[in-house]
């Protein structure tokens, strides 16, 4: 089939949708999308709570437990160790289809009858105050992972340890305030930055070590602000610098923000990326409008994912052969996966949950090893396959129709209406912001946050300037947030430094935040280019830059001309990074 052009249903903007997504679309057995993209991607990251941890009862065994789900939520939650435990049996909750009702109304009413696991994550020592990961040691507030030992405040990171803020890091250790950045050591303030080492304050720089305030290097020592020094010459304009103490570094930062956009960026970061547009994206093929991929092949629109083929519209998946997989999120494994949440393995799943090394299965909730099951209940295998047809088919006969007049037919991910989170809960306000008059109006849950009144010993601007001169007493002080709870990014308004905490700060040699952890996050995502791609042509005007801000240092392909080149960048037209195309960049920096 040719290109066909659509109105989203939601947004009422049209968009395309090419001859090999009908393909694909064929493939896995469903009818083509009526939403966008970009509403996809909206519901899909309404259905993730990562960083809200609630104080409650475990359903089981009565103990106090974090959990994802407020106390007031009406669903059944059980502690990790009751969950995975062989005291409950999912089949027990197993009921028959009642085709009167549609589809994801009676999947509504299902969800709040079976036990929901309050936490998800796997051998974690010591670690309570985390989600979404894999063997944790020593870890405090960090969501999504793996192999983390010793790490405060971190999202969707792996091997890293004795580390503090970190997002989208991998093989990091002795780091602080990192982003997107692989194989690092002693890096602060560092974004895109690979193969490095005892680098501050540097953007897109590889294999380099000991550097300051630095853009695309390469293979670069004893650098600052791209030029470079002796090793005394360096180690003297160190000293002189005095970065530990907040003033300075804060005065060298405005500086460093003000070099930063004097040098080219690059449009996309490929690294071994053959036919792929988005972001930041390593050893992959053919993946489109895809952003943080490793070793992803014939794939469109994935946020975070690694070893996944032939699959689209999914976000925080991958790993173990993954494919085959539409519209799922939070999951690892599997093959021939339609509209899943926190799917392990499984095979042939449709509009599951929390379903683990299952094979045909649709609409199942926390089953585990068990085949032919339709919301809980097992059939024989023809019994599976006849039933399965008739809900499919159903799904048009009786959609389910939410209340701005939205409806939903096969392929169509969960309604955010009937999420259990509120919006602002989850990773759609962090990527898609709303307000909450707007998140009503869109008959979207939402959640009032609870009231904060700590008892403040200190404010920001007694907070001693030099790290060297903290004292071991600031552990028993309740600090004040310098946002005071009047920004919009979950400000909780005062944070206390943990002992491994402080110890981290002194051991990195780092100022004290004057921002609580939910604050930092969020200015770490506004350095991170968000998941949306923009087409531009190549600011490259010849000798220097469309502003004449940067001088190149070779001739260019096109000589003293104009770049011809555009493309799809991260990067927004309004942007006032100096962007060039892979050539012309490539030129410059490598």
């Amino acid at each position: 089939m040719n290109v066909d052009t659509r109105i989203c249903q939601n947004c009422k903007q049209s968009f395309t949708i090419e001859s090999d997504d009908f393909d694909f679309y064929k493939k896995i057995e469903v009818p083509p999308p009526t939403f966008c993209s970009e509403c996809r991607f909206q519901m899909r990251l309404a259905s993730r709570n990562e960083r809200f941890l609630y104080r409650r009862q475990c359903a089981l065994c009565k103990k106090s437990i974090l959990s994802i789900y407020a106390s007031e939520k009406p669903y059944i939650v059980y502690c990790p160790e009751c969950w995975w435990s062989d005291k409950w049996d999912p089949l027990s909750y197993g009921r028959e289809y009642d085709f009167s009702k549609s589809f994801f109304e009676q999947y509504a009413e299902f969800k709040k009858s079976v036990p929901h696991e309050a936490v998800y994550h796997r051998n974690f020592v010591n670690s309570e105050y985390s989600n979404f990961g894999l063997n944790y040691k020593d870890c405090y507030l960090v969501f999504g992972g793996w192999d983390n030992e010793r790490l405060y405040y971190g999202n969707s990171v792996g091997n890293v340890r004795d580390s503090l803020d970190i997002t989208f890091g991998r093989n990091i250790e002795l780091s602080y305030e990192v982003i997107s950045s692989t194989k690092g050591s002693k890096l602060k303030f560092c974004r895109f930055c690979d193969d490095s080492n005892k680098l501050t304050l540097c953007i897109d720089c590889r294999s380099c070590t000991s550097c300051i305030g630095c853009v695309g290097l390469r293979g670069k020592q004893y650098y600052i602000l791209n030029k470079p020094y002796s090793k005394e010459e360096y180690e003297k304009k160190v000293k002189s610098l005095n970065l530990g103490s907040y003033a300075a570094f804060q005065q060298f930062r405005q500086r460093f923000s003000d070099f930063a956009l004097t040098q080219p960026y690059r449009a996309s970061r490929f690294k071994n990326a053959i036919d792929c547009t988005g972001d930041n994206i390593i050893d992959s093929k053919n993946s489109k409008k895809s952003f943080e991929l490793n070793k992803v092949e014939d794939a469109k629109y994935l946020l975070y994912g690694a070893e996944i083929k032939d699959s689209q519209d999914c976000l925080y998946v991958g790993t173990g052969g993954a494919e085959l997989l539409y519209q799922i999120s939070s999951s690892f494994g599997g093959h021939t996966q339609v509209c899943g949440i926190r799917t392990l393995f499984d095979q042939n799943a449709y509009y599951s949950e929390d379903c683990h090394n299952c094979e045909n299965i649709f609409g199942c909730i926390g089953v585990k090893k068990k085949s032919y099951c339709i919301f809980n209940k097992q059939y024989s295998p023809d019994e599976y396959e006849t039933l399965r047809k008739r809900i499919v088919s159903q799904f048009e006969s009786v959609p389910y129709a939410d209340k701005k007049g939205r409806t939903y037919h096969f392929g169509d991910y969960w309604p955010i209406e009937l999420g259990p989170f509120g919006y602002n809960e989850t990773k759609a306000q962090e990527f898609m912001p709303i307000e909450k008059e707007l998140a009503l109006q869109e008959s979207y849950p939402w959640r009032d946050p609870d009231s904060r009144n700590y008892g403040i010993t200190i404010k920001t601007d007694d907070l001693p300037d030099h790290i060297s001169d903290v004292p071991k007493s600031i552990l028993d002080d309740i600090i004040e947030c310098a946002h005071k709870g009047t920004c919009k990014e979950n400000c909780t308004t005062a944070f206390k430094i943990l002992p491994l905490e402080f110890e981290l700060y002194k051991r990195i040699d780092v100022p004290l935040p004057r921002l609580c952890p939910n604050c930092r996050y969020m200015e770490r995502l506004k350095r991170q280019n968000p998941p949306q791609l923009w087409k531009r042509s190549c600011t490259c005007a010849g000798k220097n830059d469309d502003k004449n801000v940067y001088a190149n240092t070779i001739e260019h392909f096109h000589g003293e001309n104009h770049c011809p080149n555009s493309f799809e960048t991260s990067y927004a037209p309004d942007r006032p990074e100096i962007v060039y195309c892979e050539q012309c960049y490539q030129a410059e920096v490598v």
